[in-house]
């Protein structure tokens, strides 16, 4: 009796074993899929953030111009024709612009190099901070290569917004959950101090304001750009050399 009851289980047994085999193998599969779509969709998302940037050049030149003295109004028309959010851009360029105005008579202005070579302007406000100064490295550098870097970095920030702009049903299905409101992202920063309060800042124009606390992660949205972070701590303030391209890196992990 026990042999035949036992006889009777195994084929009870073996079709659940191999339904759950077919259902874990079905994962895998999906899995697989999805990840490979998501590399496909980023190589593309690249590819068009790279043609937009080059597209990019008449609108930096109206910007060069403004900030070196043309009529600032010229700059920020050629801003709005692009058809995305650009009053943070146009904030920093009208802050930007009266420090150029101030700083060309000094010498030069305050700049910091990032981790992608690129030079940086700083800023006022942070110019003067001590602190900053010395865990960011600042030199002063003159005007025309501070407003250099400002337009070179400006170009892929605003090619960065203009490609989510076009491109924003896909992020939303590719690139995860997104926010009510258009081209607010979702971004979450992960750093190796825990309790910090994290900072955020263009990596044009080196302005930084609160993000969120405490790590990690700290949670929070971002309009697309290309950006830098610092974190704060009771200790002081560490300036992160990393430059980070939101979409498609929802999440950005700092080395401090």
């Amino acid at each position: 009796m026990t042999t035949a009851f036992a006889f009777q289980e195994e084929p009870q047994r073996e079709p659940a074993r191999a339904q759950h085999f077919v259902a874990h193998r079905l994962d895998e599969t999906r899995a697989q899929i999805e990840d490979e779509l998501l590399q496909i969709e980023e190589q593309v998302y690249s590819t068009l953030v790279g043609r937009i940037t080059d597209a990019m050049e008449e609108i930096t030149r109206e910007v060069w111009r403004g900030v070196l003295g043309a009529p600032g109004e010229q700059a920020i028309e050629a801003l709005r024709s692009l058809g995305v959010p650009t009053h943070d851009v146009e904030a920093d360029y009208d802050e930007f612009r009266s420090q150029v105005e101030a700083d060309r008579y000094q010498g030069g202005m305050p700049c910091v190099q990032a981790g992608n070579g690129q030079l940086i302007p700083v800023a006022e406000r942070l110019s003067t901070d001590g602190d900053f100064h010395m865990q960011a490295e600042v030199n002063v550098r003159p005007v025309e290569a501070a407003v250099g870097g400002f337009c070179n970095e400006l170009k892929p920030f605003l090619a960065q917004r203009v490609a989510a702009q076009s491109w924003f049903p896909r992020i939303r299905d590719f690139f995860g959950g997104m926010s009510q409101t258009p081209l607010n992202l979702p971004v979450r920063v992960f750093s190796p101090t825990s309790g910090a309060r994290v900072s955020c800042s263009p990596a044009y124009f080196i302005n930084y304001v609160s993000f969120a606390a405490p790590t990690s992660p700290a949670t929070s949205v971002l309009l697309p750009g290309r950006y830098i972070f610092m974190i704060s701590t009771r200790q002081g303030r560490q300036f992160d050399q990393g430059v980070f391209d939101i979409p498609p890196s929802f999440d950005v992990r700092l080395l401090v």
